[in-house]
Parts: C-alpha cells; sequence; structure tokens
C-alpha cells in the first residue's frame, strides 16, 4: 500500500510538473491558462449531485458548452462593452459563463449574490457595466439583465478575441467594495504558485488514483474559490463537486456520494462541524470517549505521522464518519479568516488534514501553513510566503504591526475614488492585517480596525477575543467596544430559536469561562450582514447597533435566566408549538392531535414516518437525538427530550 501511494504520487507530481512547465513556457495570459486545462478531454470536470444521483461533465463536454454560452454573448452583447457581470451561484454555469464571456473579449466582474443591490449598483456605475449575467430577473440592478436560464444554442461561427483580464469585487468588510482587476500574469503568477504546495506537501496528492474530487462550497465569485479552488485545480484537471445546496446534510451526503478527497473552507464551516459533533457526543454520553480518542489520535499522528493517520482513519473514527464528511476527504485548507487552534486540533485528530492559509482579494493566495509533519497543521500560523512573494513587517503609528505584501502574483490594480485604475503590482500592498513573526512563521492577529488600544494602553484584537467564543445555535456573533471602551458580545439567532434554548445556550456560554474582557451580552434577530458569507460587515452591525439599541435584548447571567427542564411541559408553548406543528404536517388527515396523542397507538405512525419526524426535529431545533433508550411516542415526550438536549 505504501509503494502504491508513492506511485500515485508520483504520477501526480508529473502531471502538476508537466502542466506547469507548458504553463512557463506560454504567454502569461488567461488564454494560456484555458488552453492546458482543456488539453485533456476525457477526464471528469464536475460531479453535479442531483436527488441521490450524479450527473458527470467530461472536460470536453464543458468546453463545448463554454463556446456555446461565447456564440450567445457574443450574438446578444453590444460591441462596445468591456465589463459583463457575473451574479451567479456556484454551478456548472457560472464557470461556462466565465470563460465564453473572456473567449469573445468581455471581462468578467465577479460579483457576490450576497450583496445588496445599491452595492452592485456603485459596481455597475464605477465600471459602466451595461449587462449582467444572472439566475432571475434581478429587480432595482440598473443595468440589463440576460437569465442565465434563457441561453440558447446560436448558429454562427466561434471567433475566438480573449479578453485578458478579471475583476473581483472585495467583500465590502469595511464599507464600499473596492473592485481589484487580475489580468493573465497575475493570475499565472498565481497558479504556478500551487506547485509549491503540491510538493511540499504530500498529503495533497495522498488520494491521487488517477483523479481526485474536490469540493466546491467556496463562492466562486470569491478570489479564494476561484483561484485556490477551481483555478489551481482545473489546471491538474481535478473534478469539482457541486452539492445540491450548501446545507450540512447535502454537503456531507455530496462528500460521501461522488467521494470527495479536497474541501477548501472558511473557519464557520470548520466550526458547524465541531459543533455538531461535540452535540452528538453529549447526547449520546460519549464526551470522555470522544476527547480521549482526539489525545490518542493526537499522539499517534505525531509519532508516526503516516501510519498514526492511517490508524485514525481505518480504526479510532472510522464508524463515525458516514455522519461527518464521509471516509474519502484526504485534505482540507483553511481560508478567509483565523481558526482557534481547538478547531485544528479537533479536525485533524478525527483525521481530516487540515492547513490553515491565508490571502485577500487584493493580494490572492499568498502562503499556506504546510509540511510533513502534524505540527505543521495543528497550529494558527499561515506559514511563509511563497517564492515570488514577500512579506514584511511594519508598526503602524499606533504601534501594531500590519503586515505588508508584495509579489508578481498580488492583483495588478485598484479603482481608485476618481474611476482610475491604480497600479499595486511591483509595490508592497498595505493589508490592513495586522500579524506577529515566531519560529520563522507568520501568525494573523485580526483586521487593524479590530484592534483595540485599552485605557491602560494594552492591545486587544477583536477577532482573538472572538476566536474562542462557541454559540453553535446562533446565526452568528461578533464581539464591539462600547463607548466607555468595555466589550460587548452581540449574538443573532435566526428567529427559528425559542428564547428557551437561546437562554440555555448563553448561560452554558457564560458557564464554560467567557472571555472577562466581556461585560454584556446581547442577542438579537437582526442577520447580521455577512462579507461573501466569509466575514461579517464589522462596520455595518456597529452602525447598526448603535442606531436600533431596541432590537438588542440583554442577557442577564444569573439562576432565573436559566429554564428548568423538568418544570410544566407545556407551559413553553414556542417549543410545544413548533412540536404540534410537525406532528399535523405528518398527519394531516388528524386534525384534533394533542400533547398525548401516541405516535404508533393513535396516529398510526410508522418507523419511516417517525424516522422523518426525528430529522424534521434534529433540523428545526438543531440537536442531535440519541435512538438509545426509551424513544418519545408522543408531543409531551418530544418536547422533554428537546429540552433535555437543550440544557446539555
Amino acid at each position: 500500500m505504501v509503494q502504491e501511494e508513492k506511485i500515485n504520487r508520483r504520477k501526480a507530481l508529473n502531471r502538476v510538473n508537466e502542466n506547469i512547465t507548458e504553463l512557463k513556457n506560454m504567454p502569461q495570459t488567461i488564454h494560456s491558462i484555458y488552453k492546458v486545462t482543456f488539453k485533456h478531454k476525457n477526464f471528469t470536470i464536475f460531479n453535479v449531485v442531483r436527488n441521490y444521483s450524479i450527473k458527470e461533465i467530461l472536460y470536453d463536454e464543458c468546453e463545448g458548452n463554454i463556446n456555446l454560452y461565447a456564440c450567445y454573448f457574443k450574438d446578444k452583447l453590444n460591441s462596445n462593452e468591456h465589463y459583463v457581470g457575473i451574479l451567479l451561484d456556484n454551478s456548472p454555469n457560472w464557470i461556462y459563463t466565465f470563460y465564453g464571456l473572456l473567449k469573445v473579449g468581455y471581462a468578467p466582474v465577479l460579483l457576490s449574490t450576497r450583496l445588496k443591490t445599491e452595492e452592485i449598483n456603485k459596481i455597475i456605475e464605477k465600471l459602466d457595466i451595461k449587462t449582467v449575467i444572472s439566475s432571475e430577473n434581478k429587480q432595482n440592478i440598473i443595468a440589463s439583465i440576460i437569465n442565465i436560464n434563457d441561453i440558447c444554442p446560436v448558429n454562427k461561427a466561434l471567433e475566438e478575441n480573449w479578453a485578458d483580464e478579471i475583476i473581483f469585487t472585495t467583500s465590502g468588510t469595511e464599507g464600499d467594495c473596492k473592485i481589484v482587476k487580475y489580468t493573465g500574469k497575475e493570475l499565472c503568477a498565481q497558479i504556478i504558485n500551487s506547485q509549491e504546495i503540491v510538493t511540499k506537501s504530500k498529503l495533497i496528492t495522498k488520494a491521487y488514483k488517477g483523479y481526485l474530487k474536490h469540493l466546491v462550497i467556496l463562492p466562486l465569485y470569491h478570489v479564494f474559490g476561484l483561484i485556490a479552488v477551481f483555478l489551481w485545480f482545473s489546471i491538474f484537471n481535478v473534478t469539482f463537486i457541486f452539492p445540491k445546496s450548501l446545507s450540512p446534510q447535502d454537503i456531507r451526503e455530496a462528500c460521501i456520494l461522488a467521494n470527495a478527497t479536497h474541501i477548501f473552507a472558511v473557519p464557520l464551516f470548520w466550526k458547524t462541524i465541531v459543533n455538531s459533533i461535540e452535540q452528538y457526543t453529549k447526547v449520546n454520553k460519549i464526551e470522555k470517549k470522544f476527547k480521549k480518542g482526539i489525545q490518542i489520535s493526537i499522539i499517534l499522528q505525531k509519532i508516526a505521522p503516516n501510519m498514526g493517520l492511517k490508524l485514525v482513519n481505518n480504526l479510532l473514527f472510522k464508524k463515525y464518519y458516514v455522519d461527518i464528511l464521509g471516509p474519502s476527504v484526504k485534505f482540507c485548507i483553511n481560508g478567509g479568516a483565523t481558526l482557534p487552534l481547538y478547531y485544528f486540533e479537533i479536525i485533524n485528530g478525527l483525521g481530516y488534514p487540515l492547513s490553515n492559509g491565508y490571502g485577500a482579494t487584493e493580494i490572492g493566495i499568498t502562503s499556506f501553513s504546510l509540511g510533513t509533519k502534524f505540527k505543521d497543521r495543528v497550529n494558527e500560523s499561515i506559514g511563509l510566503p511563497f517564492s515570488n512573494t514577500e512579506f514584511k513587517i511594519e508598526k503602524s503609528e499606533d504601534n501594531i504591526d500590519i503586515l505588508f505584501v508584495r509579489g508578481s502574483s498580488i492583483a495588478n490594480s485598484v479603482l481608485d475614488e476618481n474611476r482610475k485604475w491604480k497600479l499595486v503590482n511591483g509595490e508592497f500592498y498595505n493589508t490592513a492585517d495586522s500579524v506577529i513573526k515566531k519560529d520563522q512563521k507568520y501568525y494573523l492577529l485580526g483586521r487593524r480596525d479590530e484592534i483595540i488600544i485599552n485605557t491602560n494602553g494594552e492591545n486587544f484584537s477583536l477577532a482573538t477575543i472572538e476566536k474562542d467564543i462557541q454559540v453553535p445555535n446562533a446565526d452568528s456573533f461578533i464581539v464591539l467596544q462600547e463607548e466607555d471602551s468595555t466589550f460587548s458580545l452581540i449574538v443573532s439567532y435566526d428567529g427559528r430559536l425559542t428564547k428557551f434554548q437561546i437562554k440555555n445556550e448563553l448561560t452554558n456560554l457564560v458557564k464554560n469561562n467567557l472571555n472577562p474582557l466581556i461585560k454584556n451580552i446581547y442577542f438579537t434577530y437582526y442577520n447580521f450582514p455577512k462579507a461573501n458569507d466569509i466575514k461579517i460587515k464589522r462596520k455595518e452591525v456597529t452602525d447598526y447597533y448603535k442606531k436600533h439599541s431596541d432590537e438588542f435584548i440583554p442577557f442577564e447571567s444569573n439562576s432565573n435566566a436559566e429554564y428548568n427542564p423538568a418544570s410544566d411541559l407545556e407551559d413553553d408553548c414556542e417549543i410545544f408549538n413548533k412540536v404540534q406543528k410537525i406532528f399535523i404536517e405528518l398527519f394531516p388527515e388528524n386534525i384534533s392531535i394533542n400533547s398525548d396523542s401516541d405516535f404508533y397507538y393513535d396516529l398510526s405512525g410508522d418507523s419511516m414516518k417517525y424516522y422523518q419526524l426525528l430529522n424534521r426535529i434534529k433540523e428545526e431545533f438543531k440537536i442531535e437525538v440519541s435512538l438509545s433508550g426509551e424513544l418519545p411516542r408522543n408531543i409531551k415526550d418530544f418536547v422533554k427530550m428537546i429540552k433535555e438536549n437543550l440544557t446539555l
């Protein structure tokens, strides 16, 4: 087996080296990237998950669809247009549109489907965009909309006229979106960087058996999604898996059905996985067993990295993989923001190798924490810059260490306030990220505007304060500094959770040694604006919090804040009514369902419906349900079980 892995790795490296060498010897353009990507016709480029089945699309078929889209755009768009917006969620259609526009001379502007209409319109005005490709007829957008579903074959010969630039729009975390240009030269440099990762990390090619399969959950309109997922891996003819949706259930289903080998994701994804695992271990009363297993796994992988990982995969946690990400995942990367060390320990301990990365829209992907040893992965370092990239640290006016980046792979230019392109490539770019360097590695502390200077002169990073907070049932949370220099935790819930759930979760948070710097906790049903689903728009949340204080409910940490699960069960109307509604949906013919109606005897339920009921309960209340012991049979039993699970 070891010899087979060595042979397979050698095959993978040969393909990487062959394709990178070919790209280096070509003009450094997007057209060259495309040529290398599609030179192999019979590999599978897409696995699209559809109702427990998979549709396979070959590189050859993909290129055919790109040509159809290109002909359509050439026919429908005006020749004087240059920038064309792409406002689509992830799908093969996104790729057809992206390359189809480039192929006939139009520069795609990658728009986040999470941006507000007014933010999209600002970008449209600044770039004089006439047309946007979307999946629906968006209202109030000041450009013509081509609905992706209306694209059809055009009976015309394709005349290629390749454009050589793409436009990223930043997430607008600190205010207005920035508009950033990459040409083929910078994109080729980004792709060439990936050779260093594949060469240095044995794990990235460990699963190679003629193919690798990458789960696409990062948005392709984001620099991390397009470059680190699609451009890096399509040039090596990897297969990309598109799940039905980004729900945890659909992601797990896609991983297992399509045998995903690689996953790149943001911190929220890894936190969600760990939180669900911890909830499962609590419900099934195996917390100590699980923690002991993680400790044994870490020891094994430290002593013998290769054999230790095999033992973890094949023995220690094998039976749990079907409920996490499946057994096929062999390499993972975290990017987009900081992830606490604890999560690296759990994910790596489970046998899913997870490394840390760093980048930004203006600089692309600049570094990864890679190496052959377990300790190289299980730390919060962003590693060292790629060979064509240079890092330096400079002090800001208020004595904070800020990272500056320079290199051939960073963005070409940024649109300034006067709508002129300002060249950034070749100069040191101020990332506004606070970092430290120790043990010859760089560590990200957070954004410059998240570094707080306290009254005693000590610096605090809001991201550092936030990173150990665990509120798994929350939609999102953020720490803000009040006018009196104290810190408040703001937790957002999606409205489906009951106050019982919220207050118990926040009570548990306080019990588990909440950072003493946090003096107040508020919960709200206000949905925090997300920046491309990767970061929260801190400035916008802060402004909203100051103007709408009545929407933020103070949480008092005292004995009265925690409900007693042994209290009168039907008194908690929120939980009772939700459970009753689920029962009625499953048994619409029974209009007289009450708290004592037995699932089997009174309602004539069967095992399949009971399974559906359990899944609905798990989804509605975000809990795990243990199938051991006496199972609930009526609404009253379910309410009791739910309240007990919520107070774990």
